[in-house]
């Protein structure tokens, strides 16, 4: 009789040793800190109560800045992350109207701060995940062309959506080999100033983010 529960309870044992290792090693929490780049699609379209659409096409369109993110795991596929973020840089433009086209350079500032669900699943010392964000942007952008001085400075919501994978140094650290976010803003009434003239206007905007950097398990 005992023989045949050691058949039975010996593969039940086999199956589910895997499993609990696998909780064992997901580590509490993972703080991630390095490098990213705001790359920025090459048109924006922006209207305001004063003047017709503008088409903005941007020259440069990437800055660069930094990215930190904190993650608790629930278990070893399933993380809740807090994203921040910081991109400091010039991105040159072409605005053009159905009659006047022109060439500027615009001073930004961006700021993310974001929270979300996390996906995960390991592929050998490799681990890719996957995430949903919502949150807030806070920006900054300063221009001058000819003698018109732009100014705007607001927060809005953002969304985003991307992913990565994550190479296993040692049970402390990971290298992020890279993390790419698609990031959408809606600033409903920007606070944009021409000639210190308060002008109100609707915007909407995109970019991708990518990162790379080191991740410190706990």
């Amino acid at each position: 009789m005992t023989k045949d529960l050691t058949i039975y309870i010996l593969p039940l044992l086999l199956l589910f040793t895997p499993l609990a290792t696998a909780a064992q090693d997901t580590p509490r929490a993972e703080l991630f800190l390095g490098y990213s780049a705001l790359v920025s699609p090459s048109e924006v379209s922006v209207t305001t109560d004063l003047v017709e659409e503008i088409r903005l096409k941007r020259e440069i369109g990437f800055i660069n800045g930094w990215n930190a993110s904190l993650s608790v795991n629930a278990n070893h596929w399933l993380a809740f992350t807090g994203d921040f973020s910081g991109h400091y840089g010039s991105i040159d433009y072409n605005a053009q109207t159905s009659a006047v086209r022109l060439g500027f350079r615009s001073s930004n500032r961006i700021h993310h701060y974001l929270i979300g669900p996390q996906l995960a699943a390991n592929l050998g010392a490799s681990r890719l995940f996957f995430r949903g964000l919502i949150g807030g942007v806070s920006l900054r952008e300063s221009a001058t062309v000819g003698v018109i001085r732009i100014n705007e400075s607001d927060t809005g919501l953002a969304i985003g959506a991307g992913g990565g994978v994550d190479y296993h140094v040692n049970d402390r650290i990971s290298w992020r080999i890279f993390q790419a976010d698609y990031l959408w803003y809606r600033f409903s009434r920007p606070k944009l100033v021409v000639n210190d003239v308060p002008v109100s206007g609707d915007i909407t905007r995109s970019n991708f983010r990518l990162s790379t950097g080191l991740v410190f398990k706990n």
